[in-house]
């Protein structure tokens, strides 16, 4: 499939419809549903058990504000049905009570970014002026009035946003991109799995507030459209789909030669997701159980993922001289343009079958840019001492010793082979380890909980910090 000069392209969808031209700067119509809508409202635990009624006081704090006088929309209703069974969805969603909204709360949402280090600055990623710049963006959207009492429930510096939409649901929603992953890509002439990529960054953030991740939707724009490229990336999108058992219905494909330029031109692209999914109200996993004495289950990653890529880049490329087709003694074989181009590991069929087993889940994180100082964005009035970390991947080392970098910014930048975190109560810890492992071998509890608020510290290696970043500890 090709697109000429300044058109889009949009793909079939799964019933192999042909595929139609768009015209610039337009969203692509929804496609049509499969089946019944019904079939679409599933149940964040379907496959296991009914969970047993809670009680008011056992839900969530998320759940329980602003519960009363919401309005079911069912799907089977229509207006022209006899009078009482149906109304006007505008107006009854504007008739949805009013909540509390905590501005502090808000205010600190904006907790993705550590302070700038040394090398990523040098890199060119200035993490202190990206904060600035996200606080005036957000500052200005936090004032958007939708002419109607707002859906979102608040979960302050969280890595999904959850809207209220009926009597105990909520759509979950992610968003994100691949980063300067895609420079490597482009270099290596590499496409066809960096679409895994894309859907891991925005289910793996999903998940992280107990959802159920069911479709996402991609954005690629690319330099020209070639058609094996947009192939391959097609499937790396269908891989990670299937892995992480979301469908995606649609998207959208455009060319912008005067924004996109390759490395080398004309490969140039970029590739950004999407993601939706249901919870359950009272069984958001905002971390408000999280308590001193929890334990912290850390899974392992495959490597670098798709954060920090542009100081690995500069240490791997620039500063060691290396090639993309170089293979460090390091790497056990592997290219330099292998491992930063290994997938980002998914975690959903895990983290669901753990949410789905009964033990009480109190926080989940996903580690990405900022590494374990990403923890620092659940729970409030804790810490987390980080006792046995899970060994970092060799990759991690060479970056370290040919970039020169500090081990406080690797922590700080990178995973450092721990993509993902579960908090449970310490008595469950066991159970929980080996539920996770059998999906992702090496899971262990590497740290647990404590009352230091706002600090994070792993003693084995001698650092400690806060949201300010990773330094030695005195």
């Amino acid at each position: 499939m090709r697109a000429g000069p300044r058109r889009l392209t949009q793909r079939g969808d799964a019933r192999r419809r042909a595929a139609r031209r768009l015209h610039a700067c337009r969203r692509q119509p929804p496609l049509a549903s499969r089946g019944a809508a019904r079939d679409r409202r599933r149940d964040p635990a379907q496959g296991s058990a009914a969970a047993p009624p809670r009680s008011p006081g056992s839900r969530s704090p998320a759940a329980r504000r602003g519960s009363r006088g919401l309005v079911c929309l069912d799907p089977g209703l229509h207006l022209a049905d006899p009078a009482g069974r149906a109304g006007s969805l505008p107006a009854a969603i504007c008739r949805l009570p009013d909540r509390a909204r905590d501005r502090s709360a808000r205010e600190g949402a904006i907790q993705d970014n550590a302070a700038v280090t040394d090398a990523y600055a040098a890199a060119g990623v200035d993490t202190v002026r990206a904060d600035l710049g996200v606080g005036a963006l957000v500052e200005v959207l936090r004032g958007i009035d939708p002419g109607r009492v707002p859906l979102a429930i608040p979960l302050a510096g969280h890595f999904a946003s959850v809207l209220r939409i009926a009597p105990g649901l909520g759509i979950a929603l992610a968003t994100d991109s691949v980063g300067s992953k895609v420079i490597v890509a482009e270099q290596a002439g590499r496409f066809d799995t960096i679409g895994i990529d894309c859907v891991a960054m925005n289910v793996n953030d999903l998940i992280c507030v107990g959802a159920e991740p069911l479709a996402l939707l991609d954005y690629v724009a690319v330099e020209r459209a070639e058609e094996e490229q947009l192939r391959e990336l097609a499937l790396g999108l269908r891989a990670g789909a299937e892995l992480a058992g979301v469908e995606i219905p649609g998207g959208e494909v455009c060319q912008l030669p005067e924004v996109i330029r390759g490395h080398p031109s004309p490969r140039g692209f970029d590739l950004v997701g999407s993601a939706f999914g249901t919870v359950a109200l009272e069984r958001i996993v905002d971390g408000s159980e999280c308590r001193p004495g929890d334990a912290l289950i850390g899974l392992p990653s495959s490597g670098v993922h798709a954060n920090g890529v542009t100081l690995a880049r500069r240490a791997l490329l620039q500063a060691g001289g290396l090639s993309l087709d170089a293979a460090p003694d390091e790497l056990g074989g592997r290219t330099v343009a292998d491992e930063l181009l290994r997938p980002t590991t998914i975690y959903v069929r895990a983290i669901l079958e753990l949410l789905r087993s009964g033990t009480p889940v109190h926080g989940l994180a996903h580690i990405t840019g900022g590494g374990l100082l990403n923890l620092l964005r659940i729970g409030a009035g804790i810490g987390y001492e980080i006792c046995e970390p899970l060994s970092p991947a060799p990759v991690f080392e060479l970056i370290a010793r040919l970039g020169e970098v500090s081990a406080a910014e690797m922590w700080e930048v990178f995973n450092m082979g721990c993509g993902f975190c579960a908090i449970v109560p310490p008595d469950c810890a066991a159970a929980a380890v080996e539920l996770l492992g059998r999906h992702h071998p090496g899971t262990a509890v590497v740290g647990r909980l404590t009352d230091h608020a706002g600090r994070l510290s792993v003693p084995a290696l001698a650092l400690e910090g806060d949201r300010s970043g990773l330094r030695l500890a005195p």
